[in-house]
């Protein structure tokens, strides 16, 4: 269903690459042609897991024998407390330097 999925991944790595190099200046007509070709395989990827997750059927699992837990006031409560900048502080101290705020951000290292 989708072909070489680590050729695939590799031009959605490419894209990023070509869409900074575009800003950049002109491209030339072989990196244009890289990049179209690199979007139209990010495009197909993207259409085939929404095909595929927009799907109905019995193949979603069911949450309805699930066990869910139902917070009581003083719970429901306390997720709305704002944070202390000690408790911000001894979460990121927490973290390994390898962490990064966003998909796109720098790590803490």
């Amino acid at each position: 269903m989708f072909g070489n999925v680590s050729m695939r991944k590799e031009a959605l790595n490419q894209l990023g690459f070509w869409d900074a190099k575009e800003r950049e200046g002109a491209l030339s007509l072989v990196e244009a042609v890289a990049r179209k070709t690199k979007r139209e395989i990010k495009e197909g990827v993207v259409g085939a897991f929404k095909t595929l997750l927009s799907k109905e059927g019995d193949w979603r699992p069911s949450i309805d024998a699930m066990p869910f837990e139902i917070l009581d006031d003083q719970e429901a409560r306390k997720l709305e407390e704002i944070f202390t900048e000690e408790e911000v502080f001894g979460a990121l101290s927490k973290l390994n330097g390898d962490k990064a705020p966003c998909p796109d951000s720098f790590s803490m290292a």
